[in-house]
């Protein structure tokens, strides 16, 4: 049988929850992608309701690319997807098509991703990484 982007959900929320590493709330992923340019961010609200950034994994940007391609052979061309997983296993996808290149990486489109998906809340960083920077 052959494969459909569909078939990566499972293995993306996985990959979530394995790059989180700790029970969580709800998890999410936000990307965008273009060509061969991506960025991929990872937040979570971790069981004592506070919200984290977490760093992205090989494996999750692996099952993110297949399945940006595959969509893509199949005429699904995508540039933004959010992923959000809950801890129950239940998981939400949604895509964004066409988006304008001058609003590709643009960081006030990501911080209105982060109001509409978060809300009003502070996320915690690691050390080193900048909110402003991060993808």
């Amino acid at each position: 049988m052959n494969k459909q982007p569909e078939d990566f959900y499972e293995p993306i929320g996985q990959a979530l929850a394995d790059t989180v590493g700790k029970p969580f709330i709800a998890a999410w992923i936000r990307v965008e992608i273009r060509d061969s340019t991506s960025a991929v961010s990872v937040f979570y609200r971790a069981s004592d309701g506070e919200y984290y950034y977490a760093d992205r994994s090989e494996e999750l940007d692996e099952f993110i690319y297949r399945h940006w391609e595959m969509a893509a052979d199949q005429g699904e061309n995508w540039d933004e997807m959010t992923f959000r997983l809950e801890s129950s296993g239940e998981f939400h996808v949604g895509f964004e098509y066409d988006i304008p290149m001058e609003m590709f990486l643009d960081e006030e489109k990501r911080d209105e991703w982060l109001q509409k998906n978060l809300g009003e809340v502070k996320v915690n960083y690691p050390p080193g990484v900048d909110r402003h920077n991060s993808p």
